[in-house]
Formats: C-alpha cells, sequence, structure tokens
C-alpha cells in the first residue's frame, strides 16, 4: 500500500481475465539494450541514469479505455523485471513504474511503485531491495468507475535517480 497509495487485493481471491501487452524489449536496437544484462532473451531495455536534475519520463503502453474494454471495479497488474545498478541517495529520488488513466493531458488517477526497493527484496521491506541483480516488480491499480470511453490507460516509467536502470518482460493484465 505504501508504494501504490491504494490496497492491493490478495491474488488468491481474484484472477487473471487476459493480457493487455507484453514486451520483451527483444526488438530494440543494439545500442539501447545490453545482451549480458537482459532478464530472458537478448535484450533488456536500458535507461541511463539522469546527467542533471531533470526527470525522466518514457511511456510503454498507451490506449483508450474503450479499446481495451476495461470495466470499474477490474484490476490493472504492471509486473517487470527490474536491475538497479545502484541505490539512490534519497528515497523519493528513485525509479518508478507508472499507471495513469488519462483525460486528455490530465491524470485522472496516477499509482506507481519504487523499482529500487523490489530486487533481492524478500520480505518486502520500504528500504530493502539490492543493487545489480534481477527482481520481479509487481502491483495492482483498481480500474476507477469515473472513467469515459475515450480516456486513458497510459504504463510508463519516471526516473528522478541518476542510477542506470534495465527492465525486461513488462506486462500488463487484467484480473478480476
Amino acid at each position: 500500500v505504501y508504494d501504490t497509495g491504494e490496497p492491493q487485493p490478495n491474488p488468491d481471491d481474484i484472477h487473471m481475465n487476459r493480457v493487455l501487452y507484453t514486451d520483451g524489449f527483444e526488438q530494440l536496437a543494439d545500442t539501447t539494450a545490453i545482451a549480458k544484462n537482459a532478464f530472458a532473451g537478448y535484450r533488456a531495455l536500458k535507461i541511463e541514469g539522469l546527467k542533471d536534475d531533470q526527470q525522466h519520463e518514457q511511456t510503454f503502453f498507451e490506449a483508450k479505455i474503450s479499446d481495451l474494454g476495461l470495466q470499474r471495479g477490474q484490476w490493472i497488474k504492471i509486473s517487470a523485471q527490474a536491475y538497479i545498478t545502484g541505490r539512490p541517495k534519497r528515497m523519493y529520488e528513485g525509479n518508478y513504474l507508472t499507471c495513469r488513466f488519462m483525460r486528455g493531458k490530465k491524470s485522472r488517477k496516477s499509482r506507481s511503485i519504487r523499482l529500487d526497493s523490489k530486487p533481492g527484496n524478500n520480505p518486502v521491506s520500504l528500504w530493502g531491495g539490492k543493487d545489480n541483480l534481477w527482481g520481479e516488480a509487481y502491483y495492482w491499480v483498481k480500474v476507477p468507475p469515473f472513467l469515459r470511453p475515450d480516456d486513458k490507460l497510459q504504463i510508463g516509467f519516471n526516473s528522478l535517480n541518476a542510477k542506470t536502470v534495465y527492465l525486461d518482460e513488462l506486462k500488463v493484465e487484467v484480473w478480476e
């Protein structure tokens, strides 16, 4: 709950309905990904650490609610394998996997998790995690009741960190 600001469902009480999107980043140019750092396959998305105080945002998936057939009360599960090359100096200068429900340019609902504390963190704690190893990061976001058909679901990455991150096996699923 702390990362997302939203209670998470018990996975035993819901089931996966369908997969909306997957990306193993295998189609990337060789300069974007390095084979030795892939979790699966030959490539992973490499996101260079920040060189200044700017934030880095990247959208992986975006689609209209009407095209996705989303219903209020369903859950969106966002998951990825993450490899973090170093810890942020401050807690809120991390790397985030984001989910937004957009109406035009305005976010109607936004949730995210910090990737930095997920790999190598079992049991999960806010300050846990280890550098330089792969680990799964995932969370659920409840589909809100106020969405319109032209609103969009947007899944992305946001970094406020100077450390390089690799992402692989990104998945967006509908659960109910």
